[in-house]
């Protein structure tokens, strides 16, 4: 198995709890072929879908076809996943306890969401880095000074964070399991006014007194964050989690229509579902199709097929992100005195 057939053979995996035609396909696969299961192993652990993979798996029987030392090995992860989760959950109660006390609705996003509402309706399927969650940018000081109190710190010092970002830096506090990223923006570029607070919290959802965005929203953040924070638009790159959350929320409402007023960015967000869809190979991923979308779907995929032509895209795409950057900075570095400051110290090791 090379890497695209081990990422689509994962993929359908996913899927086996609710795409018929799917399971029969790796029923087969699991019967009559000799799985890479050393690939499988690598590659879903590096796209963090490890425990769903095995919670899929499990759901449909099909465990006893694989080696049991790999069984015994994804039930460990699970476990210890499940127990993360569980820690993340009230991690995360404290916080919006904390805020709501305060006059801040916070709005929890991403994996934290998901958490929340229950979409995968198993809490060791997801694997999750940090809580994520959006505020008012008029309460981002206020929020972070009541973390502050709370026992949160940020490795940088407040006078060195000067440097535009959709969050502020990532906050840990000891004895507890996850750090958090306090978010004011969502997106980091012209559209940030767009995608904003209010957009998020108009049709919001309330679990446990917890607020987390519409599906809809859910779907477009998910769009988002492939496309624009993790550079999938530029990468031209396939991820597992990121597609799963996806497909998982298709259940839910259609991606389509979840798209559809967002003209400005509908092709980049179509060619993510698609390109996803045919990863999955799933009906409910639904997008438009035409020749921009198809053109990008077949880039990815050539990409993906092509390590070398991958690598050196990707070469190409950070050497033109860090460009932009440094040229940003050395413009402000000529009229604001912080960033002056900040690159003072950072030459004499005080950073």
């Amino acid at each position: 198995m090379n890497y695209l057939e081990t990422l689509c053979f994962i993929g359908k995996c996913l899927t086996l709890s609710h795409e018929e035609k799917n399971r029969s396909k790796v029923l087969t696969i699991l019967k009559n072929e000799d799985v890479d299961w050393e690939s499988v192993v690598k590659v879903s652990t590096a796209h963090l879908v490890f425990p769903a993979l095995y919670c899929n798996l499990k759901e449909v029987a099909f465990l006893h076809l694989l080696p049991k030392d790999l069984v015994q090995h994804m039930e460990s992860i699970y476990h210890l996943n499940h127990d993360r989760n569980l820690e993340i959950i009230v991690q995360a109660k404290e916080i919006n306890i904390l805020l709501l006390e305060n006059n801040i609705i916070p709005i929890f996003l991403k994996g934290t969401s998901f958490l929340i509402e229950n979409l995968y309706g198993n809490i060791g399927e997801r694997m999750i880095g940090d809580i994520d969650f959006l505020v008012d940018d008029k309460h981002l000081v206020k929020t972070v000074k009541l973390l502050r109190e709370y026992g949160y710190n940020t490795a940088m010092k407040e006078k060195h964070i000067i440097f535009e970002s959709r969050h502020y830096p990532k906050m840990v506090k000891k004895g507890s399991i996850a750090a958090i990223e306090i978010h004011d923006k969502v997106i980091l570029n012209k559209y940030s006014k767009t995608y904003n607070y209010k957009l998020f919290s108009d049709g919001s959802r309330k679990f446990d007194n917890f607020s987390i965005p519409s599906i809809k929203n859910q779907i477009v953040h998910n769009c988002i964050n492939k496309q624009f924070s993790d550079q999938g638009s530029c990468y031209k790159s396939l991820t597992l989690r990121n597609s799963y959350d996806l497909l998982k929320l298709s259940l839910k409402e259609n991606t389509l229509n979840a798209i559809k007023s967002h003209k400005y960015h509908f092709d980049l967000f179509s060619t993510y579902i698609g390109s996803s869809k045919i990863l999955f190979d799933a009906d409910s991923l639904v997008y438009e199709k035409n020749l921009i979308v198809s053109y990008q779907i077949t880039l990815i995929f050539l990409f993906t097929k092509n390590p070398i032509l991958f690598k050196l895209n990707k070469m190409y795409c950070d050497f033109i992100t860090d460009f932009k950057k440094k040229a940003k900075k050395l413009v402000k570095l000529l009229y604001k005195k912080e960033f002056r400051s900040y690159y003072f110290d950072k030459i004499n090791k005080r950073v």
